[in-house]
């Protein structure tokens, strides 16, 4: 019987593979014995002195950076960083998901990497890329709010008392406070700030540590009824914002604070103005945003930039950490022929553009931003050309882009992930 040409020919070529993959592995390694042997003599010729200090040096340096980030290598830190990691990895039927519960809303829809997160108002849960089910758990709050840092997730019971603290995979801290919660928030290693009703003051602010036994910081509030509250990525500082009335108008200040400070650290006051939203940013400025205007304070300096809307109604906006705030500034309330306004880290004007598109929300991540119109999603770049439009459904009321080519939206019954 002949022996097929075609096979003698499939063999040969893998043998010469072999002999090639052969002869680059052992160049690689002689390449590798040498350069090993290059900076043996190169350090032998180096007096015993300079290579003292110089191993000196890194060691401190390495020191340094392991006190820094000491939270991170923490045995319950590392614990739920692997939980979180294999639940990530777990393969789930795809999106669309049902909601648990009757209603999510708007605020309480989030994205932390590429995994979203729903508070309704029956559960929390979070889902991975695929759909798989992260974490699942059920809540009897009346009015439950959610806000996140990082891997970690804080749900509260506005006007009520009691609050827990999550990763993506699972609960980490449950707590409760004396008086009724008016708004909390989380960092990224699970310390947490409360702002709370108070005897005797219109508010409280309390910081605590990750597991509630100790509290960092407390101010109480006496002339100003608190809106929000926001804690830095490492748990180190807070910032408040809070509105009082002063010769007939409203009069909005953002406080920020330093645990190592009394009083606060920096304090400005906004006139006729109401913040309804306040979040820091990865530079450790403080993005404060109003009904009238954005502010973005930079407590080092004891600064801070703003950018009015002139009398036009915000209809939309979105945080990103590392970039800034977007915002959707319309004339009319319905979102007609409105401007697309990105403001920097450091408060600065820094791209702006029409769309005659009605938008009802916003989202921007990977240079790109996206705005939801009734039934559509317009995606843009930043010089305002658009790149891409498609259909969502008709009862979609806010999306959140993690990606350059993906969005999660959040409709009246589901949750939805699109790749455009």
């Amino acid at each position: 019987m002949r022996k097929s040409s075609g096979g003698t020919a499939n063999k040969n070529r893998f043998k010469n593979l072999c002999k090639r993959l052969t002869f680059y592995l052992g160049q690689a390694k002689n390449f590798c014995l040498k350069f090993v042997k290059y900076i043996k003599n190169f350090i032998d010729k180096i007096p015993k002195k300079f290579v003292r200090v110089f191993i000196i040096l890194l060691l401190s340096f390495f020191s340094v950076i392991i006190f820094v980030n000491r939270e991170k290598f923490s045995p319950d830190y590392i614990g739920t960083f692997f939980a979180d990691s294999f639940a990530e990895a777990s393969f789930g039927p795809g999106f669309p998901r049902k909601i648990n519960g009757s209603k999510v809303s708007c605020e309480n829809f989030k994205v932390i990497d590429k995994d979203v997160v729903l508070l309704s108002d029956l559960s929390l849960t979070t889902f991975n890329s695929s759909a798989s089910e992260m974490l699942q758990k059920q809540h009897s709050y009346q009015n439950p709010m959610l806000k996140t840092c990082g891997t970690r997730t804080i749900l509260y019971d506005l006007g009520g008392k009691n609050l827990e603290v999550t990763s993506k995979s699972k609960i980490l801290h449950t707590a409760g406070t004396d008086y009724n919660i008016i708004s909390a928030a989380i960092s990224n290693y699970g310390t947490f700030a409360v702002v709370t009703e108070a005897k005797g003051f219109l508010a409280q602010l309390t910081v605590f540590s990750k597991d509630s036994k100790s509290v960092y910081y407390r101010y109480n509030f006496a002339n100003h009824y608190i809106t929000d509250v926001a804690i830095s990525e490492d748990g180190r500082s807070a910032a408040v914002c809070g509105a009082t009335a002063r010769d007939g108008s409203v009069v909005s200040s953002v406080y920020v604070f330093d645990y190592n400070r009394e009083e606060p650290w920096v304090k400005f006051d906004y006139s006729d103005n109401m913040f309804i939203r306040l979040e820091y940013l990865s530079n450790g400025n403080v993005v404060a945003i109003g009904d009238k205007l954005v502010s973005v304070i930079n407590p080092y300096r004891g600064t801070h930039e703003d950018y009015s809307y002139d009398n036009k109604n915000i209809v939309g906006f979105d945080v990103n950490k590392k970039d800034g705030v977007l915002l959707a500034l319309s004339l009319s309330e319905d979102g007609t022929n409105t401007d697309m306004v990105l403001i920097g880290q450091n408060g600065k004007l820094e791209k702006s553009f029409h769309t005659e598109h009605s938008v009802k929300a916003v989202s921007f991540n990977h240079h790109k931003s996206a705005a939801l119109s009734y039934g559509k999603v317009y995606v843009y770049n930043f010089s305002g050309h658009l790149l891409n439009s498609f259909d969502v459904g008709v009862d979609t009321k806010n999306i959140r882009l993690f990606s350059g080519k993906e969005l999660y939206t959040l409709g009246l019954t589901d949750v939805n992930k699109i790749r455009f």
